[in-house]
């Protein structure tokens, strides 16, 4: 059985529609009592049950099985530092000694916001954690690398910048590209913010990675248990803000007004100016499909997903 936590969220509703169409039905949801409108996302897939996240830690796994670890709480302006270590950390170390009692296979997203301002986006690199939510993933990547006892297999995908259907709920927090569609197709005007010198106005450059390819990553290390560890998951190449604003407006064919703000002072300590992930490591274990051009998953993810004319601003069909 394959137990998704966060089944309703964003990668993992995905991911559910992904097995889905690999004739994969036998799986459990896992979710918290809060799902709210997250539950349009799990229309038209195919799963055995629903199942609540402290639940799942009182029963018996059917053998062979595999859990995807995705459910967190994600903000990283999140003040409830408290709910972030007891979910992000608590929680998923005691779901990391489950798999391993059960001997259920570990696959867990972690984050590339672990490193901070650092711009030495290697595995093994120091990590420089910026907010309480890239600090909870420091520590739960330490834990699993250090345990003395492991599940059978366990892999932490630090994940860069993903985009792509089903992030609607996520608001504040849903990707930059889903914004500036929203903002430019409504309003025909954008406001980014000024990094305070670090780079010309608009330039700060991240690594966009479509959610087509995590989905990929996640089913190589599935179809790959004999590997362990941690990993970069983007795409090596990074995108100006400005150059998504340009793409989206030319999609659009709209003339968008662009303006500069300061950055709030409860943005400023963990927004990363620059994201770019190595993938040496990725690419070691024989990992060697291409990601998407960030044009074309762009252009994707609003004519198939975004655009009105499709009907598929919120679902993932």
């Amino acid at each position: 059985m394959y137990f998704i936590t966060g089944g309703a969220g964003f990668i993992g509703s995905c991911l559910v529609k992904f097995l889905n169409k690999m004739g994969i039905n036998d799986i459990c949801v896992v979710e918290d009592r809060l799902i709210g409108e997250k539950w349009k996302n799990l229309l038209n897939l195919k799963f055995n049950m629903i199942m609540d996240k402290a639940k799942i830690l009182a029963i018996k796994p059917p053998a062979g099985s595999v859990i995807v670890h995705l459910g967190a709480y994600s903000s990283t302006t999140n003040t409830d530092v408290d709910g972030i270590f007891q979910n992000n950390y608590m929680y998923s170390t005691e779901l990391f000694e489950w798999c391993r009692k059960h001997s259920v296979r570990f696959i867990y997203a972690s984050s590339a916001s672990v490193y901070g301002s650092l711009q030495n986006f290697v595995e093994d690199a120091e990590t420089e954690p910026s907010s309480p939510y890239a600090l909870s993933k420091v520590l739960l990547d330490r834990y699993v690398l250090t345990a003395k006892a492991t599940p059978p297999q366990w892999v932490g995908l630090r994940l860069f910048n993903v985009f792509g259907p089903n992030e609607y709920h996520k608001q504040n927090m849903a990707s930059f590209i889903y914004h500036v569609y929203q903002s430019v197709s409504r309003h025909s005007k954008i406001i980014l913010y000024d990094v305070n010198g670090q780079y010309q106005k608009g330039l700060q450059r991240r690594d966009f990675i479509y959610i087509n390819d995590v989905l990929d990553v996640i089913w190589y290390f599935i179809c790959n248990k004999q590997f362990n560890g941690i990993y970069n998951v983007g795409t090596g190449v990074t995108t100006p803000f400005l150059n998504i604003v340009e793409m989206v407006s030319s999609l659009l064919n709209k003339e968008c007004e662009i303006s500069f703000s300061q950055l709030p002072p409860e943005v400023s300590e963990s927004y990363q100016v620059y994201t770019c992930a190595d993938l040496k490591k990725l690419q070691d274990i024989g990992y060697k499909k291409q990601f998407s051009e960030i044009s074309q998953a762009v252009k994707d993810y609003i004519e198939n997903y975004l655009s009105v004319k499709k009907m598929k601003e919120r679902f993932y069909r």
